[in-house]
């Protein structure tokens, strides 16, 4: 008789253990299903970025750009490339201020500073410069130049000549 009563007993022990077990087991797939409802229900605490990037000349698209973004402290975030039709989108992205690096070959680099609000998609639209404009804009005109040092020469009187 003695069997008896302890046999009991460890069923007891197992069948407590099992509802401790299917215990955890709902609490952590009940707090995994909380935590989706909040990214699906809830209001979003990320926003979503948007960036076409355009050639200033001609406003054809920049495919292949370098870009990344930085947070105010100054740490990348996130880095990329833009597609064919140079667009690039960066989501779930913490509400606050960034910075946008962008690199292109045969353009000029350039930044851009913007806030992301939660539950917001911010749409940057960069026209970016080609490196040649900015070389034609910097070198003088060499005919003008000289032009304008003949205009400015006194002539030299016939008597010297």
């Amino acid at each position: 008789m003695a069997e008896g009563p302890a046999k009991e007993n460890i069923g007891q022990q197992e069948f407590k253990r099992l509802w401790l077990a299917i215990g955890i087991i709902a609490a952590v797939l009940i707090g995994g299903l909380t935590a989706i409802n909040k990214l699906l229900v809830e209001p979003s605490a990320f926003g979503h970025l948007s960036v076409a990037l355009l050639d200033q000349t001609n406003g054809s698209p920049i495919a292949e750009a370098f870009l990344e973004l930085q947070d105010s402290a100054g740490s990348t975030r996130a880095v990329g490339r833009s597609d064919g039709r140079g667009s690039y989108h960066q989501g779930r992205m913490p509400e606050g201020r960034y910075l946008l690096l962008v690199g292109a070959p045969g353009f000029q680099p350039m930044e851009k500073a913007f806030r992301v609000l939660a539950g917001e998609k911010m749409s940057v639209v960069l026209h970016l410069q080609p490196e040649d404009l900015l070389t034609m804009s910097t070198v003088p005109d060499v005919a003008a130049v000289a032009m304008t040092d003949a205009s400015a020469a006194s002539p030299v009187p016939s008597s010297e000549q």
